[in-house]
């Protein structure tokens, strides 16, 4: 829970970036820039469905990332559970060649999913109650992966007020229109779309720019916009002389349909070995090799490792060293651990067994200390 006592909701899941000039593509390649686009209405909508539904979570946000180079013939989810200073779960994407040229529902389709699963798969590891995520896509699915955003009135000259409406298309480019209504309700006009923004944010910050000018005129001012309607008429005009939006690509119907792959959300490697290894007692090497290995291979050690909250472990041994103590390393979901030992130290026989035994607990010990992990399986020890 956090500090001001409310428990901590899921707020949004998004691809980065969520943003892109409208004359210019997201990503240099078309699919990860169809997807972009694609991901900015069906984002905007579960962000929607997720606040009515209050789905219980540790991370405010979920990021999906793609990789820049599509590849293969299937969609693939890859979870990021690993530590992170940025305060928001993460997860990767890599999408099949080809997918820019779905047609725009199977596109809206296919992002509703991703963003779902990369979800359900984060939240089951992290506890949460995932039944809301599947509510609150079926919403965004039922109402056709839409999104509108309207704003408040704004109370102008002459007794008319004005309303700023955004519908969010599939090129991720909202168009606006303004409402121009009399107090009693009654529209008078609405403007012709004009582009705007890609996200609700971008949407609040517009309207907060409405001004009336003078009766005719009203004014919209933002980081990318500055337009006039005149409120007879309804016509825009855009004082920044912006270029035209790109136009997608070609859809090819009745092509081949991707399936959707989400990797194992526990998934540990390991990296094992170290050195240099001349000159270094046998019965102590053998029994260290021995020992590391059983740490990275029994299931009851790979999931103590998991535990860790680590996604990469490598468990390593120095002996071109003057120091002799264990060696620990953690940050951005890799733990790094290193028994340092001097060589000319290093015991032979029944004695440097023990030696190699000992080296091993330091290393856990300290594992233990530093990452707040439980009790480990029992250490096995070296075959004689």
């Amino acid at each position: 829970m956090c500090q001001s006592g409310r428990v901590p909701r899921l707020t949004r899941v998004w691809v980065w970036p969520d943003r892109g000039a409208p004359h210019k593509r997201w990503d240099d390649a078309p699919e990860n820039d169809a997807f972009l686009r694609t991901s900015r209405r069906v984002s905007e909508a579960f962000r929607v469905a997720l606040e009515r539904e209050g789905v219980r979570a540790e991370g405010r946000d979920i990021e999906l990332d793609l990789d820049p180079e599509p590849a293969g013939d299937e969609i693939v989810v890859h979870p990021d559970v690993r530590p992170s200073n940025r305060g928001a779960e993460t997860a990767s994407v890599l999408l099949p060649r080809g997918f820019h040229l779905l047609e725009e529902p199977l596109r809206a389709f296919y992002v509703a999913d991703v963003l779902e699963l990369a979800a359900r798969a984060i939240g089951e590891h992290r506890g949460w109650d995932t039944a809301g995520l599947g509510r609150a896509m079926d919403v965004v699915r039922a109402a056709d992966y839409a999104y509108t955003w309207v704003g408040e009135w704004h109370d102008g000259l002459g007794g008319l007020r004005t309303r700023l409406e955004v519908d969010l298309p599939d090129d991720g480019l909202g168009r606006a229109r303004l409402t121009v209504a009399s107090v009693a309700g009654e529209v008078l006009a609405r403007s012709e779309p004009f582009v705007v923004g890609s996200s609700r944010s971008a949407f609040r910050t517009l309207d907060r720019s409405v001004r009336w000018t003078d009766e005719g005129t009203i004014a919209l001012r933002a980081k990318r916009v500055r337009v006039e309607v005149e409120v007879a008429t309804g016509r825009v005009r855009d004082l920044r002389g912006a270029r035209a939006p790109l136009a997608p690509a070609t859809p090819v119907p009745d092509g081949a349909l991707p399936r959707i792959r989400v990797e194992d959300v526990d998934a540990i490697t390991f990296t094992i070995g170290g050195g240099p290894l001349e000159r270094v007692p046998k019965r102590y090497l053998r029994a260290l090799e021995e020992l590391v290995g059983h740490l990275v291979t029994d299931p009851d050690w790979v999931a103590w490792w998991r535990a860790t909250g680590a996604a990469e472990v490598h468990l390593t041994y120095d002996f071109d060293t003057r120091q002799t103590r264990p060696d620990l390393e953690i940050g951005d979901g890799l733990l790094s651990a290193t028994v340092l030992r001097e060589r000319s130290e290093i015991a032979r026989g029944e004695d440097g067994e023990r030696m190699a035994l000992d080296d091993v607990s330091a290393v856990l010990a300290l594992v233990r200390l530093t990452t707040g992990v439980g009790e480990h399986p029992p250490l096995r020890h070296p075959a004689r």
